[in-house]
């Protein structure tokens, strides 16, 4: 008899390990693989997040640059007249002078 007690023991077990599995087949597992899902979804929003937020930052850089660059191509020209008045000013001032000078001569 008590060798078919062990046995049945053992049967028993085997059960409830096979209704164990099972119920992790059934539930566990679905609810493990909603929640890579979830994670995942996260994740992939996370990443067009920082996607977008780098090209947004990418785009204010290259903005601010082009600005710059305009800026400063505008005061490069602004310093070039400025420079191209003040040497015809000069060059004026110096004709005036030659024409003063050869009239006392």
């Amino acid at each position: 008899g008590s060798l078919r007690a062990e046995f049945v023991k053992e049967m028993g077990l085997l059960d409830e390990a096979r209704r164990d599995m099972a119920t992790v087949a059934e539930k566990d597992l679905p609810l493990l693989q909603e929640k890579l899902n979830r994670l995942k979804s996260e994740r992939d929003g996370m990443e067009a997040r920082v996607a977008r937020k780098r090209q947004d930052v990418t785009n204010r850089l290259k903005t601010a640059i082009l600005e710059e660059k305009h800026l400063r191509e505008e005061l490069e020209e602004a310093i070039l007249r400025m420079l191209s008045d003040i040497a015809e000013h000069l060059q004026k001032e110096l004709e005036g002078e030659k024409k003063e000078r050869d009239t006392t001569e």
